[in-house]
Order: C-alpha cells, then sequence, then structure tokens
C-alpha cells in the first residue's frame, strides 16, 4: 500500500530507507513522531477542530523550531530556506 501511495505521488517524495539495526538512522525522525503525538494530537482533546491548526503547526515545527538533533532548523535542511532572513 505504501509503495503503491508513492507511485500515486512520486513527483514529491523520495523513500529513503533507514540501514537495519541502526537506530541512528530513525531517531530523528521518530522524535519528530513522537513530538507530532505529544503536541499536535492532544489538541483534539482541546479542540472540536484541530485539524483545521495542522498548516500552522507544520509551518511553526519546519521554520521556527530550532532542533537540537540536527543543529538547525529543519527548513534550512529541507528546504533550502535560511529561515533567519525571512519576514
Amino acid at each position: 500500500m505504501f509503495k503503491r501511495w508513492c507511485k500515486q505521488y512520486g513527483d514529491n517524495v523520495e523513500v529513503v530507507y533507514a540501514p537495519v539495526h541502526y537506530p541512528q538512522a530513525k531517531c530523528k525522525v521518530e522524535r519528530d513522531i513522537r513530538n507530532f503525538k505529544e503536541e499536535f494530537l492532544v489538541l483534539g482533546k482541546v479542540f472540536d477542530d484541530h485539524i483545521s491548526l495542522l498548516e500552522e503547526y507544520n509551518e511553526w515545527n519546519n521554520y521556527s523550531r530550532y532542533k537540537l538533533g540536527i543543529n538547525d532548523y529543519p527548513a534550512n535542511l529541507y528546504f533550502g530556506v535560511d529561515v533567519a532572513h525571512l519576514p
């Protein structure tokens, strides 16, 4: 099912598999998933329509939140954006 989805949206999706028995390769992704669960999904208990906040959460997480694991903002690394110079 995952491979089918990637083929359908393949223009924007690049699949990179982590090496087996090498947890360091997955730790940053797993931590980001944990943050999403603890910070965003819990909003469903507070707000009726928390899904409408998803875009705002993603923007904050990628452009305004400094990540110690990568020593930078995700937008700088993945999108080639220098968030220090954004308006």
